[in-house]
């Protein structure tokens, strides 16, 4: 049912961050995974001490985590998405109203993070939006790349510079790319080989 699982070294080694996690059969509008993190913690290699990062919670209804690749950031997300500056504790909030948010995924630079949002009817029996926003830690702005009605978008990092954008409503393999170095999307075209 649940387990404690690695989920970051520090880049001078000295930190291991570690959830505790629930599995649950689970479904509905805009459900982006079918288990819980529960809380994060922090444990010092050097002296064995365990501290908590974000607060343990219980129930279904646990966080999504995203350690950025440099400059020490935390993004994560319940009930109000969030990035945290691991050595400093600055927070900064998202400001997403009325939407489930999902899939966080950073910039080779650490200075970008993309996620997905979606936005259930009124009556949560279907999905009204779905988008793909970029939050610039520069400006503390975010930007929605790509937007549609009634599917689910979903994302995850592609090959080196690009992050792949993906319907999961459709059983169809089309992807799209946005491309962090242009900031610009990508509709790949197929070409055989000789």
């Amino acid at each position: 049912m649940g387990s404690l699982f690695p989920v970051h070294w520090t880049s001078d080694e000295k930190y291991l961050y570690f959830t505790s996690f629930i599995n649950f059969e689970g479904g509905g509008t805009c459900v982006y995974d079918f288990f819980g993190e529960q809380g994060l913690f922090r444990f010092n290699i050097d002296n064995g001490n365990v501290s908590p990062t974000v607060p343990l919670i219980s129930g279904s209804d646990g966080y999504f985590f995203s350690f950025s690749p440099v400059g020490g950031w935390l993004a994560y997300y319940r009930r109000v998405p969030k990035i945290l500056k691991l050595q400093t504790d600055e927070e900064i909030i998202l400001q997403e109203e009325k939407k489930s948010i999902g899939d966080f995924v950073w910039s080779p630079d650490g200075l970008n993070l993309a996620y997905s949002t979606c936005q259930p009817s009124e009556d949560h029996s279907t999905i009204k939006k779905s988008s793909i926003r970029v939050f610039s830690l520069k400006t503390h702005e975010s930007k929605t790349i790509l937007e549609i009605d009634s599917g689910f978008l979903r994302i995850k990092s592609g090959d080196g510079n690009g992050l792949k954008i993906y319907d999961a409503n459709t059983n169809q393999p089309d992807y799209q790319y946005f491309d962090w170095s242009t900031e610009r999307l990508i509709n790949p075209t197929l070409t055989p080989l000789p």
